[in-house]
């Protein structure tokens, strides 16, 4: 008879958790943010430009960078990765969304076929919009298809 945990990583939660909840009240982050928020960065913020979007106040970026060094993060693309990755830098920046994120999601189980091309022409009539900032990397993809297209059959096809 074995003596293992149960593993159920398929619940979901009544409440949205705190990442606050799930660290331990001595975790290391919150020495941090305790010790940062206490110094004086008024010229940090002062020499600000303010220009493009919105930017963490430097007491967060430093005690992200005061965390990551105390815990062997130098790369700047690791401690921006743990930001996502990591409860404790996240309880650092306090990560958040503009307008709330309600995210819906399911397990598709079917199979598709794999290596089917798609011709320039059925990529032309993707609703696809690129971003101001690198179009190539940052993108849209709409739910109607481009007003160019219609619907031919079950294929999508550029009008004529």
């Amino acid at each position: 008879m074995t003596n293992f945990r149960p593993t159920d990583r398929l619940t979901g939660f009544l409440m949205p958790p705190s990442v606050d909840e799930w660290l331990p009240p001595k975790h290391l982050a919150r020495f941090v943010v305790e010790v940062v928020d206490g110094l004086d960065l008024a010229a940090m913020s002062k020499s600000y430009r303010g220009s493009g979007s919105a930017s963490y106040h430097p007491k967060v970026v430093l005690s992200i960078l005061i965390y990551g060094y105390a815990t062997g993060v130098f790369s700047s693309r690791k401690l921006e990765r743990a930001t996502y990755d990591s409860l404790a830098v996240e309880l650092i920046v306090a990560a958040t969304t503009k307008t709330g994120l309600k995210v819906r999601c399911e397990l598709d189980t079917r199979l598709y076929p794999k290596g089917i091309k798609v011709s320039s022409d059925e990529m032309a009539t993707l609703n696809i919009k690129g971003d101001a900032f690198h179009p190539e990397w940052n993108y849209s993809i709409g739910p109607e298809c481009h007003p160019e297209a219609v619907i031919v059959g079950r294929r999508l096809s550029p009008k004529k």
